[in-house]
């Protein structure tokens, strides 16, 4: 039997590969993503989100109740991790990867003049946040909101779904 690589896509009955239509969350905050696996694609073991992230931009200090995998697939990514007490700052590069514990703090940002793009691996239970994001989005665009309002209403979509946001140092 002949073993093929499909990329984001499923089977269909008669044996062709479709194009996931998962719908991606919005670009905001200098952020694209881009599923590239969902959970129920893995049998729900695991979800993969490919992020891309502007320069100067990042996704603020947070925390879930799972564990959260990033690897590094162009540009550098500074990880900050706050587990307890104790606090660290890895400067990843491509091919560079890094887990985060469940329920550390972390936050991470590109410092770099280029985009920067990785992967965000966890569990199915992460994609409950981004779906609430998609939905928010399609009832108001975050694309017309400032980002004060972005964060506002990121941090109520993520106390609804276990994704606390920290309070702005």
């Amino acid at each position: 039997m002949e073993t093929q690589m499909i990329k984001n896509c499923d089977f269909r009955e008669d044996g062709q590969g479709t194009v996931s239509v998962a719908a991606a969350p919005p670009d905001m905050l200098g952020i694209a993503m881009q599923w590239r696996i969902r959970g129920a694609e893995a049998q729900d073991a695991f979800c993969c989100l490919e992020l891309t992230i502007q320069p100067d931009c990042g996704v603020p200090r947070h925390h879930h109740d799972y564990v959260e995998s990033f690897y590094v697939l162009e540009g550098k990514i500074r990880l900050e991790i706050q587990d307890g007490t104790t606090s660290r700052v890895v400067d990843c590069l491509p091919g560079d990867a890094v887990s985060v514990p469940a329920g550390a703090q972390h936050s991470f940002f590109n410092p770099i003049a280029a985009a920067a793009r990785l992967l965000s691996i966890s569990i199915p239970k992460h994609e409950m946040f981004f779906d609430a994001i998609v939905d928010a989005d399609h009832a108001a665009p975050f694309s017309e909101l400032p980002q004060s309002e972005i964060m506002r209403r990121l941090a109520l979509i993520g106390n609804k779904t276990s994704t606390f946001f920290a309070e702005p140092k």
